[in-house]
């Protein structure tokens, strides 16, 4: 279980990074090929551990990719003494396929509780299924120290898990959304520092806050399934 004392021993420790973006359009999945982009860049970043990034969001165009917007960000959680390996990154050119973005100089945020968590898609190895997916995602959790028990996976427009897929290499992984409510200002620090599964430097894992607006909206429109909670 891991011992933590309070939210300021975890919020002067970990911080995080959010990139404003020079660039069109990427690849609506890109988190593996962004993460090589950027290793190609700054190799010591691939060595580097105990950092994650969120994938970029965007409009997808139905072409598999997605436009990127004004409010477009790289956003990345790392140790303070990481950062300035991180700020190499500012101002080169990184290709994303036959995509081409630069990163501009970062905001530098603390990591905020929130009462509710949501990652857009957590991967776990031998897990594909939604009923033995959340029971391993609460495993994990619990190994943190975190509250999970109420832990899902938020369902899609067809009322659906929200199942989703990254591309590594030429292998596909299947994982799934997850929904974490009602955590205490520590445990939602250490779940945004820690994640849950794999491939946090590929997008996969990272949980941001959910307003108390789309909390309500997504209660009215999710319960979880049998099994998730």
């Amino acid at each position: 279980m891991l011992a933590l004392s309070s939210t300021r021993d975890l919020t002067n420790t970990y911080w995080e990074l959010r990139y404003p973006l020079i660039g069109k359009s990427l690849p609506a999945d890109h988190g593996y090929r962004l993460y090589g982009a950027m290793s190609r860049i700054v190799p010591m970043i691939h060595e580097q551990n105990g950092w994650r990034m969120a994938t970029i969001s965007g409009t997808p165009n139905g072409q598999g990719e997605i436009i990127l917007t004004t409010y477009s960000r790289l956003r990345i959680r790392a140790k303070w003494e990481q950062i300035p390996l991180f700020l190499q990154l500012v101002q080169k050119l990184l290709k994303v396929d036959n995509h081409s973005l630069v990163l501009e100089p970062p905001e530098i945020h603390p990591i905020c509780p929130c009462r509710t968590l949501k990652a857009r898609l957590v991967v776990i190895k031998g897990f594909q299924e939604p009923e033995p997916f959340i029971g391993a995602v609460k495993y994990h959790l619990q190994k943190l120290g975190i509250n999970s028990s109420k832990t899902y996976i938020p369902t899609n427009a067809l009322g659906e898990p929200d199942r989703k897929v990254i591309k590594v290499h030429q292998h596909k992984v299947v994982g799934f959304s997850v929904v974490v409510p009602e955590l205490n200002a520590i445990d939602s620090i250490a779940l945004q520092i820690h994640g849950c599964g794999g491939k946090p430097k590929m997008g996969c894992g990272f949980f941001s806050p959910v307003s108390s607006l789309e909390q309500q909206e997504d209660d009215s429109d999710t319960e979880p399934k049998s099994g998730d909670t």
